[in-house]
């Protein structure tokens, strides 16, 4: 019997033993291998499969405990004839994977995704587009939103509010679907920037500096974020520098970006010869949808604090080369010769309101990127019924 089990032990210790000799083998040898070897072939099959350059100028390394990939500096670069070199550039991106379930299952789950100074420019001209010969990205920016916009139209003839929907042309695209569900436990992306180029307009816009941080990300439902980052564009003088706390959801195709219950504040930076100092606002909101291709925008029950004034609004409409942002807004201590001095806007005012008074009241208001038009509403038209007539969030 002493014999019997004296095999058994020694049969359990070696069932034990042997995967974990093998496992740790195995992690050896990854450790020892050169990746760095493989990116021409990488570099070349990219080639072939895009007809795009890769260039892959930082090193590869792969971790076993944690599994972990590695990559540094990389660029896929834009066809000849566009203005800036590369499509999209990332200075490190550094993937975790859970080893436990590519051991059992084969099934591949990111744990971690951290991006170092991601970098994409979109960029269009009469001639076309700089991705439209990636299918994968066309599938992913192919134009339509596919949704339903509420445009504020503040009546000419009247001081009435009414309004209009616009809805897109085309059908609703379908969503990709092997970017349904896509997760991350741990999201982080430092000092990115994204550029939209419009060379039929000469318009160019610019998100940069941005700061990203969230946990238990999903694509297609709302998850919460920290972020921070500048807005600029060349049809401005202003810059705007932005930190929020938000609930965030981000279509499958990458460009819709709808912001609920969010809180934060925001800078407004002029160019020194407007001698005007930077003006700090603290911001929340219920709802804020911003469509980055198509440069579509619509706010609900938007605050913003600042110069001692109290704004709440409701928008909709078109930011970018061909600016059209109408909606309604709530004021109380509000001297708009202040404002327009501070954020450098010039004004149109109805005769009915006086500019260098503090105010109070129901507004409406259209912004066309160079000056903002202002008319008061009726008093039998209060804001709490406008509510009503602003559209519920996409879903």
């Amino acid at each position: 019997m002493r014999r019997l089990f004296f095999w058994l032990e020694r049969s359990l210790l070696i069932l034990v033993i042997l995967p974990i000799v093998a496992f740790l083998s195995f992690s050896a040898a990854v450790s020892w291998m050169d990746f760095n070897r493989y990116k021409p072939d990488i570099e070349a099959e990219v080639k072939q499969i895009t007809g795009r350059d890769l260039k892959i100028s930082g090193s590869i390394d792969v971790s076993i405990l944690p599994l972990r990939l590695n990559i540094g500096q990389a660029a896929l670069r834009n066809p000849p004839g566009f203005k800036e070199e590369n499509l999209l550039s990332v200075k490190q991106a550094r993937i975790e994977f859970s080893l436990v379930d590519w051991l059992l299952s084969r099934n591949i789950h990111v744990l971690s995704l951290e991006l170092v100074a991601p970098k994409l420019n979109l960029i269009r001209s009469e001639e076309g587009n700089n991705w439209q010969d990636l299918p994968w990205l066309s599938r992913l920016l192919q134009g339509g939103v596919g949704r339903s916009l509420a445009v504020f139209y503040p009546a000419r003839e009247s001081a009435s509010l009414q309004y209009a929907v616009a809805r897109s042309s085309g059908s609703v695209q379908e969503p990709i679907d092997h970017l349904q569900g896509l997760s991350f436990d741990s999201l982080m992306v430092r000092n990115g920037r994204f550029r939209v180029f419009d060379e039929r307009h000469g318009f160019e816009a610019k998100i940069d500096k941005i700061d990203l941080l969230s946990f238990d990300a999903r694509i297609g439902q709302p998850f919460d974020i920290t972020m921070s980052f500048n807005y600029s564009n060349s049809l401005s003088p202003r810059s705007l520098d932005f930190r929020i706390n938000s609930r965030l959801q981000i279509n499958n195709r990458f460009y819709e970006w709808q912001f609920e219950d969010w809180d934060g504040m925001f800078k407004i930076h002029l160019p020194e010869d407007y001698r005007v100092p930077d003006v700090r606002l603290t911001t929340s909101g219920k709802y804020l949808f911003l469509d980055t291709l198509n440069q579509s925008l619509a706010g609900k029950e938007v605050s913003v604090k600042a110069l001692e004034s109290d704004l709440n609004m409701d928008f909709a409409g078109q930011w970018g080369a061909l600016t059209d942002l109408r909606g309604t807004l709530n004021a109380k201590n509000l001297k708009f010769s202040q404002w327009s001095e501070q954020l450098g806007v010039p004004l149109e005012m109805r005769k009915e309101i006086d500019k260098d008074k503090v105010i109070n009241g129901d507004f409406a208001w259209q912004w066309d990127g160079n000056k903002l038009e202002v008319s008061r509403l009726p008093k039998s038209e209060p804001s709490d019924v406008l509510e009503n007539k602003v559209p519920d969030p996409v879903s």
